[in-house]
């Protein structure tokens, strides 16, 4: 009896750790230098990057594009819940400029999430942009 109970707990945390994905880290290296080549070829820049995370905050310039990448590891048992939002006590501000992700890449374990936006000339010299992600994700940041 305790061979077996034994047997069932090895054979129980070895089906877990194939569960775990691991090659994620392997795989969201290789998608963040496609997703960053993509970026480059299309006039962005880098502006900051964050390694796993599950929020972030960053300053929006007048008049300029951003390009916002989530890479977070594909887990079906997972639901996804990325967003941006500038930072505002008015929540009815918040809801107005806020954006929400699309899928744009995926490579083996790793997906890619890209979140697109372009600001007006507004009267302040700067706004401050509050990243939401769930799973925790790597983000990266570009403009042009």
């Amino acid at each position: 009896m305790k061979q077996r109970l034994l047997l069932f707990f090895l054979l129980f945390n070895v089906s877990f750790a194939f569960a775990q994905s691991p090659t994620y880290e392997k795989d969201s290296k290789e998608v963040a230098k496609a997703a960053k080549d993509r970026a480059v070829k299309n006039g962005y820049k880098s502006l900051i990057n964050f390694n796993a995370t599950n929020g972030a905050s960053f300053y929006i310039y007048p008049s300029k594009s951003y390009l916002v990448l989530y890479i977070y590891d594909i887990s079906p048992n997972v639901a996804t819940d990325f967003n941006a939002h500038i930072m505002s006590p008015d929540t009815a501000i918040e809801r107005k400029y806020s954006a929400i992700p699309e899928d744009v890449l995926v490579h083996g374990t790793a997906k890619v999430a890209a979140t697109r936006f372009k600001t007006p000339a507004f009267k302040e010299s700067k706004l401050p942009v509050k990243i939401n992600a769930n799973p925790k994700a790597k983000i990266y940041i570009y403009y042009k």
